[in-house]
Protein backbone atom coordinates (compact mmCIF):
# COMPACT_ATOMS: atom_id res chain seq x y z
CA UNK A 1 0.00 0.00 0.00
CA UNK A 2 2.99 2.75 0.79
CA UNK A 3 4.61 1.78 -2.25
CA UNK A 4 1.15 2.77 -4.23
CA UNK A 5 0.94 5.72 -2.50
CA UNK A 6 4.73 6.96 -3.30
CA UNK A 7 3.84 6.12 -7.10
CA UNK A 8 0.95 7.74 -7.09
CA UNK A 9 2.25 10.59 -5.58
CA UNK A 10 5.13 10.54 -8.00
CA UNK A 11 3.14 10.66 -10.87
CA UNK A 12 1.03 13.34 -9.23
CA UNK A 13 4.24 15.13 -9.06
CA UNK A 14 6.12 14.87 -12.73
CA UNK A 15 2.69 16.05 -14.12
CA UNK A 16 3.09 19.74 -12.67
CA UNK A 17 4.30 22.28 -15.16
CA UNK A 18 7.86 23.51 -14.59
CA UNK A 19 8.01 27.03 -13.30
CA UNK A 20 7.79 29.18 -16.29
CA UNK A 21 10.67 31.42 -16.93
CA UNK A 22 10.96 34.88 -16.03
CA UNK A 23 11.04 37.82 -18.83
CA UNK A 24 14.63 38.33 -17.69
CA UNK A 25 15.62 34.96 -18.16
CA UNK A 26 13.71 35.04 -21.63
CA UNK A 27 15.63 37.77 -23.09
CA UNK A 28 19.10 36.45 -21.65
CA UNK A 29 18.44 33.37 -23.89
CA UNK A 30 18.08 35.69 -26.54
CA UNK A 31 20.86 38.28 -26.35
CA UNK A 32 23.26 35.76 -25.18
CA UNK A 33 24.24 35.83 -21.68
CA UNK A 34 22.92 36.78 -18.03
CA UNK A 35 22.19 40.55 -17.75
CA UNK A 36 22.55 42.53 -15.06
CA UNK A 37 19.21 43.38 -12.78
CA UNK A 38 19.60 47.26 -11.73
CA UNK A 39 17.69 49.37 -9.20
CA UNK A 40 14.50 50.45 -10.48
CA UNK A 41 13.21 47.20 -12.02
CA UNK A 42 15.85 47.44 -15.01
CA UNK A 43 17.40 44.93 -16.69
CA UNK A 44 20.99 45.66 -18.51
CA UNK A 45 23.44 44.05 -21.00
CA UNK A 46 27.22 45.75 -21.65
CA UNK A 47 27.45 45.62 -25.11
CA UNK A 48 30.98 46.14 -25.75
CA UNK A 49 33.10 44.83 -29.15
CA UNK A 50 35.56 42.66 -29.28
CA UNK A 51 38.45 44.76 -30.92
CA UNK A 52 39.89 47.92 -29.39
CA UNK A 53 40.81 51.11 -31.68
CA UNK A 54 43.28 54.05 -30.88
CA UNK A 55 41.98 57.63 -30.14
CA UNK A 56 44.29 60.13 -31.01
CA UNK A 57 47.70 57.75 -31.22
CA UNK A 58 46.67 56.64 -28.34
CA UNK A 59 46.35 52.44 -27.84
CA UNK A 60 43.00 52.19 -25.51
CA UNK A 61 41.27 49.04 -24.24
CA UNK A 62 37.97 48.81 -25.81
CA UNK A 63 35.87 49.24 -22.44
CA UNK A 64 37.58 52.60 -22.54
CA UNK A 65 35.40 54.05 -25.41
CA UNK A 66 33.47 51.26 -27.15
CA UNK A 67 30.81 49.87 -24.67
CA UNK A 68 27.22 50.15 -25.86
CA UNK A 69 24.16 48.79 -23.69
CA UNK A 70 20.86 47.63 -24.12
CA UNK A 71 18.66 48.05 -21.32
CA UNK A 72 14.63 46.73 -20.92
CA UNK A 73 12.46 47.66 -17.83
CA UNK A 74 8.35 46.49 -17.94
CA UNK A 75 5.79 49.02 -17.15
CA UNK A 76 2.59 47.62 -17.01
CA UNK A 77 1.60 44.95 -20.33
CA UNK A 78 4.67 46.48 -22.68
CA UNK A 79 8.78 46.96 -22.09
CA UNK A 80 10.74 50.26 -22.86
CA UNK A 81 14.02 49.58 -24.12
CA UNK A 82 16.75 51.75 -24.73
CA UNK A 83 19.87 51.12 -25.88
CA UNK A 84 23.62 52.34 -27.86
CA UNK A 85 25.57 50.28 -29.93
CA UNK A 86 28.83 51.50 -31.19
CA UNK A 87 29.48 50.51 -34.98
CA UNK A 88 32.22 50.51 -37.48
CA UNK A 89 31.46 53.72 -39.42
CA UNK A 90 30.70 51.72 -43.26
CA UNK A 91 28.52 49.58 -41.37
CA UNK A 92 26.26 52.28 -39.91
CA UNK A 93 23.66 51.99 -42.83
CA UNK A 94 23.04 47.86 -42.18
CA UNK A 95 22.17 48.56 -38.58
CA UNK A 96 19.93 51.26 -39.24
CA UNK A 97 18.08 48.91 -41.82
CA UNK A 98 18.20 46.41 -39.44
CA UNK A 99 17.14 48.40 -36.80
CA UNK A 100 14.22 50.07 -38.88
CA UNK A 101 13.02 46.95 -40.17
CA UNK A 102 12.14 45.56 -37.11
CA UNK A 103 10.47 48.89 -35.99
CA UNK A 104 13.37 50.11 -33.26
CA UNK A 105 13.59 53.70 -33.54
CA UNK A 106 16.72 55.05 -34.45
CA UNK A 107 17.25 58.27 -32.29
CA UNK A 108 20.92 59.22 -32.84
CA UNK A 109 23.50 58.63 -35.15
CA UNK A 110 27.15 60.67 -34.01
CA UNK A 111 30.50 60.33 -32.84
CA UNK A 112 31.52 60.23 -29.20
CA UNK A 113 35.29 60.64 -29.88
CA UNK A 114 37.51 62.08 -32.23
CA UNK A 115 40.88 60.89 -34.26
CA UNK A 116 39.75 57.53 -33.25
CA UNK A 117 41.43 54.62 -35.68
CA UNK A 118 39.47 52.81 -37.09
CA UNK A 119 36.30 55.57 -37.40
CA UNK A 120 33.19 54.56 -35.34
CA UNK A 121 30.15 56.14 -35.32
CA UNK A 122 27.57 55.20 -32.53
CA UNK A 123 23.82 54.57 -32.79
CA UNK A 124 21.02 54.86 -30.26
CA UNK A 125 17.61 53.33 -30.67
CA UNK A 126 14.76 52.90 -28.61
CA UNK A 127 11.49 50.88 -28.44
CA UNK A 128 8.11 49.84 -26.61
CA UNK A 129 6.75 46.42 -27.02
CA UNK A 130 7.19 42.77 -25.43
CA UNK A 131 10.44 42.25 -24.23
CA UNK A 132 11.60 39.01 -25.93
CA UNK A 133 10.26 40.27 -29.06
CA UNK A 134 12.18 43.81 -28.57
CA UNK A 135 15.83 41.51 -27.84
CA UNK A 136 15.45 40.01 -30.96
CA UNK A 137 15.06 42.67 -32.94
CA UNK A 138 18.27 44.33 -31.28
CA UNK A 139 20.24 41.51 -31.59
CA UNK A 140 19.50 41.49 -35.44
CA UNK A 141 20.67 45.10 -35.21
CA UNK A 142 23.45 43.98 -33.32
CA UNK A 143 25.06 41.32 -35.63
CA UNK A 144 25.42 44.02 -38.44
CA UNK A 145 27.78 46.39 -36.75
CA UNK A 146 30.85 44.59 -38.07
CA UNK A 147 32.52 43.22 -35.04
CA UNK A 148 31.66 40.60 -32.64
CA UNK A 149 31.06 41.85 -29.00
CA UNK A 150 31.56 40.30 -25.60
CA UNK A 151 30.27 38.49 -23.45
CA UNK A 152 31.95 38.44 -20.31
CA UNK A 153 31.52 42.21 -19.16
CA UNK A 154 27.90 41.79 -16.88
CA UNK A 155 30.65 39.20 -14.55
CA UNK A 156 33.45 39.60 -12.69
CA UNK A 157 37.01 37.93 -14.26
CA UNK A 158 40.17 37.86 -14.32
CA UNK A 159 40.75 40.53 -16.94
CA UNK A 160 38.67 43.12 -14.44
CA UNK A 161 41.79 44.75 -13.14
CA UNK A 162 43.98 47.88 -13.38
CA UNK A 163 47.10 49.11 -12.68
CA UNK A 164 45.57 52.60 -11.80
CA UNK A 165 45.53 53.66 -8.28
CA UNK A 166 41.80 52.73 -7.99
CA UNK A 167 40.72 53.67 -4.17
CA UNK A 168 42.74 57.25 -4.62
CA UNK A 169 40.52 57.30 -7.89
CA UNK A 170 37.31 56.40 -5.89
CA UNK A 171 38.33 59.26 -3.73
CA UNK A 172 38.59 61.52 -5.67
CA UNK A 173 35.34 60.62 -7.45
CA UNK A 174 33.40 60.31 -4.29
CA UNK A 175 32.08 56.89 -5.92
CA UNK A 176 32.79 53.48 -6.13
CA UNK A 177 34.44 52.28 -9.11
CA UNK A 178 33.38 49.46 -11.21
CA UNK A 179 36.36 47.57 -13.07
CA UNK A 180 35.97 45.90 -16.46
CA UNK A 181 38.49 44.83 -18.40
CA UNK A 182 41.19 46.70 -16.94
CA UNK A 183 38.87 49.97 -17.59
CA UNK A 184 38.12 52.14 -14.39
CA UNK A 185 34.41 52.97 -14.57
CA UNK A 186 32.53 55.46 -12.56
CA UNK A 187 28.75 56.18 -12.87
CA UNK A 188 26.61 59.46 -11.53
CA UNK A 189 23.02 59.20 -12.02
CA UNK A 190 21.15 62.42 -13.24
CA UNK A 191 19.14 63.48 -9.93
CA UNK A 192 15.98 64.51 -12.07
CA UNK A 193 13.33 63.13 -13.13
CA UNK A 194 13.02 61.54 -16.79
CA UNK A 195 10.09 59.78 -18.97
CA UNK A 196 11.10 57.81 -22.31
CA UNK A 197 8.35 57.57 -25.00
CA UNK A 198 5.85 58.43 -22.27
CA UNK A 199 7.58 55.63 -19.86
CA UNK A 200 9.31 55.67 -16.83
CA UNK A 201 12.89 56.31 -17.62
CA UNK A 202 14.95 55.50 -14.64
CA UNK A 203 19.03 56.36 -14.31
CA UNK A 204 20.43 52.89 -15.57
CA UNK A 205 18.76 52.78 -18.46
CA UNK A 206 20.60 56.41 -19.67
CA UNK A 207 19.87 59.58 -17.81
CA UNK A 208 23.69 58.62 -16.25
CA UNK A 209 26.75 60.37 -16.40
CA UNK A 210 29.84 58.19 -16.88
CA UNK A 211 33.69 58.36 -16.56
CA UNK A 212 36.23 55.91 -17.56
CA UNK A 213 39.86 55.82 -16.70
CA UNK A 214 42.57 53.75 -18.60
CA UNK A 215 46.16 53.55 -17.60
CA UNK A 216 48.84 54.54 -20.26
CA UNK A 217 52.72 54.51 -20.26
CA UNK A 218 52.13 58.22 -19.59
CA UNK A 219 49.67 58.12 -16.98
CA UNK A 220 46.00 57.60 -17.94
CA UNK A 221 43.35 58.11 -20.71
CA UNK A 222 39.82 59.46 -19.70
CA UNK A 223 37.03 59.02 -22.27
CA UNK A 224 33.64 60.70 -20.22
CA UNK A 225 30.17 61.82 -21.09
CA UNK A 226 28.17 64.14 -19.06
CA UNK A 227 24.26 63.62 -18.91
CA UNK A 228 22.96 67.42 -18.81
CA UNK A 229 19.88 69.26 -19.49
CA UNK A 230 20.36 72.44 -21.55
CA UNK A 231 21.29 74.96 -19.11
CA UNK A 232 23.94 72.25 -17.68
CA UNK A 233 25.55 71.82 -21.01
CA UNK A 234 26.92 75.24 -20.47
CA UNK A 235 27.87 74.75 -16.86
CA UNK A 236 29.88 71.90 -18.24
CA UNK A 237 31.70 73.44 -21.12
CA UNK A 238 32.49 76.77 -19.28
CA UNK A 239 33.88 74.63 -16.30
CA UNK A 240 35.98 72.16 -18.56
CA UNK A 241 37.59 75.62 -20.69
CA UNK A 242 38.70 76.98 -17.52
CA UNK A 243 39.79 73.68 -15.97
CA UNK A 244 40.50 70.70 -18.26
CA UNK A 245 44.16 72.01 -19.71
CA UNK A 246 44.14 68.04 -20.99
CA UNK A 247 40.66 67.48 -22.25
CA UNK A 248 39.35 67.77 -25.54
CA UNK A 249 35.91 68.25 -26.21
CA UNK A 250 34.51 65.47 -28.74
CA UNK A 251 30.52 66.10 -29.11
CA UNK A 252 27.49 67.71 -27.43
CA UNK A 253 24.42 66.16 -28.56
CA UNK A 254 20.89 64.30 -27.98
CA UNK A 255 20.72 60.80 -27.30
CA UNK A 256 17.02 59.99 -27.70
CA UNK A 257 13.79 62.32 -29.54
CA UNK A 258 10.74 61.76 -27.04
CA UNK A 259 12.21 62.14 -24.03
CA UNK A 260 11.26 64.80 -21.20
CA UNK A 261 12.75 66.83 -20.05
CA UNK A 262 15.28 66.61 -22.72
CA UNK A 263 18.78 65.10 -22.23
CA UNK A 264 21.90 66.20 -23.70
CA UNK A 265 25.53 64.35 -23.77
CA UNK A 266 29.24 66.27 -23.18
CA UNK A 267 31.60 63.76 -24.27
CA UNK A 268 35.38 64.21 -24.04
CA UNK A 269 38.60 63.09 -23.93
CA UNK A 270 41.42 63.53 -21.91
CA UNK A 271 45.41 62.30 -21.25
CA UNK A 272 47.69 62.95 -18.35
CA UNK A 273 48.02 62.10 -14.22
CA UNK A 274 45.04 59.85 -12.89
CA UNK A 275 44.86 62.41 -10.15
CA UNK A 276 44.50 65.00 -12.11
CA UNK A 277 41.93 64.09 -14.62
CA UNK A 278 39.99 62.70 -11.59
CA UNK A 279 39.96 65.95 -9.85
CA UNK A 280 38.67 67.55 -13.17
CA UNK A 281 36.15 65.34 -13.36
CA UNK A 282 35.16 65.80 -10.46
CA UNK A 283 34.59 69.74 -10.53
CA UNK A 284 32.27 68.73 -13.64
CA UNK A 285 30.16 67.09 -11.77
CA UNK A 286 30.11 68.94 -8.81
CA UNK A 287 29.43 72.09 -10.90
CA UNK A 288 26.15 69.91 -13.19
CA UNK A 289 24.81 68.59 -9.44
CA UNK A 290 25.92 65.14 -9.55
Amino acid sequence: MRRLIVAALFGIVTTLPLAAATWQQQVDAVIGWKGEDMPDGVHRFTITPEPSISIAGTPTNANLALDGYVAFRQEGGTWLMAAELAALENHVDAVVRAADARGLRVTAIHNHVMHESPRVKYLHFDAVGDAVTLARDFKAAMAQTGWPVRTDDDKKDADDTSTLDVASLESTMRSTATLVDHVVEFTFDHPGSFTLEGKSFPPAMGPQSEVHFQATRGGAAIVAEFAVTAAEATTAVHYLRAHGMNIEFSALHNHWLNESPRLFFVHVWGTGSAASLAHTMRGVLDAIGQ
